[in-house]
């Protein structure tokens, strides 16, 4: 399981995703999931790990869309 497609994916991808869904106020259950699973199977922590809009730079979702326009 310790491999790049869940070390690079999980807090890359998932990650971003559900920082996005909190921001939307949008429920991402699946991918809080998938990325609990990911944490406790290879004993690490991606929800720390984790790409999130504040870490990309913006303070929030206004700005990432304004930046996106």
């Amino acid at each position: 399981m310790n491999n790049r497609y869940i070390t690079e994916d999980v807090p890359m991808g998932l990650g971003l995703l559900s920082s996005l869904g909190q921001h939307l106020r949008i429920p991402t259950p699946v991918a809080d999931t998938l990325i609990r699973f990911a944490s406790i199977v290879l004993n690490r922590d991606f929800v720390r790990e984790s790409r999130t809009i504040e870490k990309l730079g913006f303070t929030s979702l206004v700005a990432l869309q304004k930046a996106i326009r």
